[in-house]
């Protein structure tokens, strides 16, 4: 992407590809609307563990399917491999990845010389991305998202490496203030934080009356329906959601339970319904598209996200500007963007009675859905690329007139 003598190339594991349509597709999205605003095609660099071309390994069998090189959607995307022992190599995955897409980087960078790499996550991809910067003479800037500084930050090994990138990088992007803070502590110069908070695609994700988005789903204009989204693992809570409207008695026999998202933990939750003796009255729908999921927020009479840890969830972003209420953990971004009694409730995370009373509270409640909507329909994607290409600029400015005073960037973050 180039504007003005700028250009980005963005670096993230995270990435949608043909294997894998859905991951990390929050990303994808700002960086298309970053390269509409600069007028360029988006160049992408999302590695890939190497693994040989064999079946019956589950996800380990699908990344190997991915091709060295593809176009989504008019991204242009590299995926060089890098080796990685899984389950004991978390220590050494930054390092790996930098030496998977070193050479690859070194040769993209000498073609169209970036003025900017656009990394994603401290780690592993941020640790990968200031190497290759100071190896090669790039400003790195860093977009923390919830997981990396609220997870991985915690293991003793990574911790380390987390800080170094932080106070590496030219500029941290965090999407929620408490994110912003969490970087801060960790050894984020305080100046170089800003606070850029995700967008949602706002042609997509709008209100409809919620009878019609049901009868475009084929679903009964009768009944109660909470409907969760999100990767099936354990710090999305989705158990939490199940132990709460098990134990809702009487009420809950009415109340159906949609959960959209895949992920490990599916099997186990369909085990902990069944257990909970409420597998009649909950739905596991998978993955679904953008377009019918904006249907299924309008459908619902509720979001419950009871997650144990969060960045700012584009879930909550988009559930809100269809105009659906939501029950939401009180942890992280999730604060700073519900008004709770107005957009839904907040509980606190792990509390099951406290989330089961919530739910009973919300459902009981009579929302103005439209009003939601209009609240939150204002924070498209393109808000959220101008506010991160100024930062793009800005650093940019700040490291091209460092070098032409001298070519060893004296005190910069990130050289060599």
């Amino acid at each position: 992407m180039e504007r003005n003598g700028l250009s980005v190339l963005t670096f993230t594991a995270l990435f949608p590809s043909r294997a894998f349509p859905r991951k990390g597709i929050f990303v994808k999205h700002r960086v298309a609307a970053v390269a509409r605003l600069l007028g360029e095609p988006a160049r992408v660099v999302s590695p890939v563990p190497y693994f040989p071309r064999v079946s019956g390994f589950g996800r380990w069998s699908q990344m190997a399917q991915h091709p060295s090189e593809e176009d989504l959607e008019g991204i242009r995307i590299w995926h060089p491999r890098y080796f990685l022992l899984p389950k004991v190599g978390m220590p050494f995955h930054g390092l790996g990845m930098y030496w998977g897409s070193l050479k690859l980087v070194r040769h993209l960078h000498r073609e169209h010389g970036f003025g900017i790499l656009d990394a994603h996550f401290a780690y592993p991809d941020g640790l990968a991305a200031v190497l290759l910067g100071r190896r090669l003479g790039m400003p790195v800037v860093l977009t923390i998202r919830g997981s990396d500084i609220n997870l991985s930050s915690r293991f003793a090994t990574i911790r380390p490496m987390i800080s170094f990138v932080l106070r590496q990088a030219s500029a941290v992007i965090a999407v929620s203030q408490s994110l912003a803070d969490g970087a801060r502590a960790l050894g984020a110069p305080p100046e170089r934080v800003r606070v850029v908070r995700n967008g949602v695609d706002t042609r997509v994700f709008r209100w409809r009356p919620q009878r019609e988005a049901r009868s475009l789903l084929g679903l009964s204009v009768r009944g109660t329906l909470v409907l969760s989204v999100g990767n099936l693992v354990q710090t999305k809570g989705f158990d939490l959601a199940l132990h709460a409207l098990s134990g809702m008695k009487e009420e809950g026999k009415g109340i159906r339970y949609a959960v959209v998202g895949e992920g490990p933990l599916r099997k186990p939750l369909e085990r902990l319904a069944e257990r909970m003796g409420v597998q009649d009255r909950v739905r596991f729908l998978g993955e679904v598209p953008q377009d019918r999921l904006a249907l299924w927020y309008c459908a619902s009479d509720l979001v419950c996200i009871p997650s144990r840890r969060e960045g700012t969830p584009n879930v909550l972003l988009e559930a809100l500007a269809c105009g659906a209420p939501v029950v939401a953990s009180r942890v992280d971004g999730i604060p700073e963007v519900v008004r709770s009694g107005e957009d839904g409730l907040l509980c606190d995370p792990e509390d099951v009675p406290g989330l089961r009373t919530a739910l009973r509270t919300a459902l009981g409640t009579r929302w103005d859905r439209e009003a939601i909507a209009q609240r939150h329909a204002g924070r498209g994607w393109e808000a959220t690329a101008r506010e991160t290409l100024a930062i793009f600029e800005e650093v940019h400015r700040t490291w091209r007139g460092l070098f032409e005073r001298s070519r060893r960037l004296p005190g910069l973050p990130g050289t060599p």
